[in-house]
């Protein structure tokens, strides 16, 4: 589920994430074939340098680390996540 990033900071720009824990600024962004096009790269760097300036991290993935849409096989993506969310604060 996309979620818009709404902050003072950034002047009016709300950059559209794909998921995030907005509790704990994290984003995370897949990447597929499209973002490969040259327009979209950029806009791509933009938007992310412009959320870790707001304090943001911002987690890519892409197909590799969610083999066939399926959990199992991801358990190394889940556990990156996991771990940036302890890192910043999640007890869970």
């Amino acid at each position: 589920m996309a979620f818009v990033v709404r902050d003072a900071r950034l002047a009016g720009f709300e950059p559209t994430v794909d998921l995030a824990y907005p509790a704990h600024r994290i984003a995370i962004e897949y990447e597929g074939d499209h973002h490969r096009a040259p327009l979209q790269f950029r806009r791509d760097i933009r938007r992310y340098e412009r959320l870790q300036d707001v304090g943001w991290v911002v987690i890519r993935v892409s197909a590799i680390d969610v083999p066939d849409g399926e959990l199992e096989g991801s358990e190394e993506t889940i556990e990156r996540i996991a771990a940036r969310l302890r890192l910043r604060g999640w007890r869970g």
